[in-house]
């Protein structure tokens, strides 16, 4: 499983997770993977909110426990709303890629999610405007 995060124009690091996610796992990968985005993206004590979707493993009282004292703060996100929830259509448009790509490597694979995560922003933006936040098909 892969898990990633970007603000704008600017993709986080990628963290790759092996067998099933619990909450303690995505715990993990927040350490491994989002506060080393969030210092490098930004500046001390700059404020930033969160957005994910409501995975149980999302959802764990251990999770919102950890993000109270790293100063996290989530965004209010209805549980199904995919169309401004860039991150599920950027992982369906990757798995149709990677099909067609095939990586041979994780520092291939990596290279192309991330591009693909970066590239599909602008046009879906462009697409719910224009269905003025009304449903899409993406």
């Amino acid at each position: 499983m892969m898990w990633g995060c970007f603000v704008c124009d600017k993709v986080g690091k990628l963290g790759v997770l092996e067998g099933k996610v619990n909450a303690k796992k995505y715990i993990e990968v927040k350490e491994r993977c989002l506060l080393p985005t969030i210092e490098m993206m930004f500046a001390p004590n700059k404020e930033f909110i969160y957005q994910q979707d409501h995975a149980p493993c999302h959802t764990a009282k251990c999770l919102r426990d950890y993000f109270l004292p790293n100063d996290i703060f989530e965004l209010e996100w209805p549980g199904n709303s995919p169309d401004l929830n860039p991150i599920e259509h950027v992982w369906a448009k990757m798995k149709i890629k990677i099909r067609e790509e095939m990586p041979e490597n994780k520092k291939e694979l990596k290279s192309e999610l991330l591009q693909e995560l970066v590239d599909s922003i602008p046009e879906r933006i462009a697409a719910v405007v224009s269905a003025k936040g009304d449903h899409i098909v993406y």
